[in-house]
């Protein structure tokens, strides 16, 4: 392995153990210029000016081979003659286990042949731009939690300079996505055939570690206008991450990163929604629609399209003075995510290791999405609508697995309105066990959610409320039927273990699948579980065997979990 990412790991593990002395960190990250530059950022690195190089080699006159690189690496980075000469002697520390103080007095048992200091020095330098956005992420992540040895220190940190952060993560963004890789002689100077691929590899994640910060302080404070159009336009010129600028040097390692991108820029579009939902819809929607509207109605739509579609048509039915426009405007923008199923996209995404990695940032988003499916169900899953959509079980299945959004689940499955996703869980209870998928993989999920979620799953499968088939009249005569309800005629056993007495209720309805009867007693759903077992264990039943098989799968699936 790289000595520099070794040193890189070092630094990491020493900010994040929480070993140190609170003075030890204060006497570092309490330095007022230590933290400028961690609040600047890569905008911390100053550009190289005329006259810095003289300076700084008539004051290290017998350095030559170190001040030729010096040179020799401001032909591919933008920096400051000093900042890069400092860079070299943090780097020399490195690998020699001197101080910064001494770091050139063991330069004769170095080997500094440029094919070898040069492109460590860079990565080096790439590794410190990563650790910056890295550390300052940290910091924010962990000035509000309690449990954290440092929380006080950061949030002291944070309060003390962080006053300009979202405007100095905007330019960063906004300066890297500019960025352009280095000229081809690089593979001269620094002997290294794939150093132009491996910067392609620090820009984008730059881009996705800016993108982080940048959702994280979101969820602080409201975004300013001019800092989303900002953002807006710099997503939409590399056509929300898909098409970056130096397309030619990427490689297909390059290509899950290059999909996190997609995702967070996606999601960045969402969550600001979302603040604006809570907030002003009307006014936000009045500033922004000139820049936002326009790539939303585009003819070229791709599926990173379909939540903004989605979460701005949510906005807009918030907004009074544009929910008058629903039914002639914004009512096709969902249309339009459902028919180029925006929540298998939505699931795809949530499963990436970017939002599934338990961090404050994945956390954010995943709570985003499901207030927007809450506010997607109130309003449009009163026929059934949404529950009939493709990949919105599984999606929601992966969100409640987390606690927290499994608490929130349970307490609006307690509401009798406004109770969002619910009304999915409602559905496939409505259909079970016609349609054995729905409820398994809702409970599937659930039942990964800690004990308090397995606590209230375990009673609801216990007793649920209706058992749904195809109704067959031969074999289940109605003695009579009042308005929407019917009497069994006689006693009914559809499974072996599951009885329907006569005299009992049945409502019997015209479906999309055909006419269908919900038996009102109560059933288990281990009982049709165990009856779906036998039939795959019976030589005789050859009929439907890939179908039972699916339906012990899925249930297999809920018992992996913690029931």
């Amino acid at each position: 392995m790289q000595i520099y990412v070794n040193y890189w790991k070092c630094l990491w593990r020493w900010t994040t153990s929480q070993n140190l002395s609170s003075e030890d960190l204060q006497a570092v990250l309490g330095k007022k210029e230590v933290q400028e530059a961690l609040f600047q950022g890569l905008l911390s690195y100053k550009p190289n000016s005329p006259g810095t190089f003289s300076q700084l080699e008539s004051k290290y006159p017998d350095q030559v081979k170190l001040l030729n690189t010096v040179q020799t690496l401001q032909n591919y980075i933008d920096v400051d003659s000093f900042q890069i000469w400092d860079l070299i002697k943090h780097y020399l520390c490195s690998i020699s286990y001197g101080n910064i103080t001494n770091a050139l007095k063991n330069i004769a048992f170095l080997d500094t042949r440029p094919t070898f200091i040069l492109p460590n020095v860079w990565k080096f330098y790439y590794c410190e731009r990563l650790f910056l956005l890295r550390l300052l992420q940290y910091i924010i992540e962990n000035k509000n939690n309690a449990n954290h040895k440092y929380h006080k220190e950061f949030s002291h940190i944070y309060n003390t300079s962080g006053a300009n952060l979202m405007s100095s993560l905007v330019g960063q963004f906004e300066k890297v996505t500019t960025s352009t890789p280095p000229p081809r002689k690089i593979h001269n100077d620094f002997g290294n055939e794939t150093i132009r691929q491996e910067w392609a590899e620090y820009n984008l994640r730059e881009q996705l570690a800016l993108l982080q910060l940048i959702i994280l302080l979101i969820d602080e404070e409201n975004i300013p206008v001019e800092h989303f159009q900002t953002l807006f336009k710099a997503f939409r010129r590399c056509n929300f991450g898909k098409n970056q600028s130096y397309h030619e040097l990427l490689e297909e390692r390059h290509r899950d990163m290059c999909m996190k991108i997609v995702y967070l820029e996606t999601c960045l579009f969402i969550v600001v929604s979302d603040k604006q939902y809570l907030t002003n819809p009307s006014s936000w929607i009045e500033v922004t629609e000139k820049f936002v509207e326009p790539e939303l109605t585009k003819l070229q739509l791709g599926a990173e399209h379909t939540p903004m579609l989605l979460s701005w048509m949510v906005l807009s039915l918030e907004s009074k003075d544009h929910a008058v426009l629903f039914e002639s405007k914004y009512q096709h923008y969902g249309s339009t995510a459902l028919r180029m199923h925006v929540f298998e996209f939505l699931h795809e995404m949530v499963k990436s290791p970017v939002l599934s990695d338990q961090s404050k940032c994945s956390k954010i988003i995943r709570e985003t999405i499901f207030k927007l499916l809450n506010a997607v169900c109130d309003r449009f899953d009163g026929d059934g609508t949404v529950s009939r959509q493709p990949g919105i079980y599984p999606l929601c299945a992966e969100l409640i697995s987390s606690q927290d959004l499994a608490d929130e689940f349970w307490n609006l499955h307690q509401k009798n309105e406004h109770y969002g996703i619910v009304s999915l869980w409602n559905t496939a209870l409505e259909y079970f066990p016609y349609n054995f998928n729905m409820l398994s993989v809702l409970a599937a999920g659930l039942s990964q959610a800690g004990k308090s979620s397995v606590r209230n799953l375990i009673g609801e499968l216990k007793n649920l409320p209706v058992y749904t088939e195809i109704y067959n009249p031969n074999s289940v005569p109605l003695m009579s039927s009042e308005s929407d309800v019917a009497i069994i005629g006689r006693e009914y056993s559809p499974i072996p273990s599951y009885t329907v007495e006569v005299g009992s209720r049945a409502t019997v309805m015209e479906r999309r699948e055909g006419t269908m009867i919900h038996f009102h007693t109560p059933c288990s759903y281990w009982t049709v579980f165990n009856h779906e077992i036998e039939k795959a264990l019976d030589r005789n039943q050859h009929h439907h065997l890939n179908d039972t098989l699916q339906r012990v799968y899925e249930g297999t699936e809920l018992l992996t979990g913690n029931i």
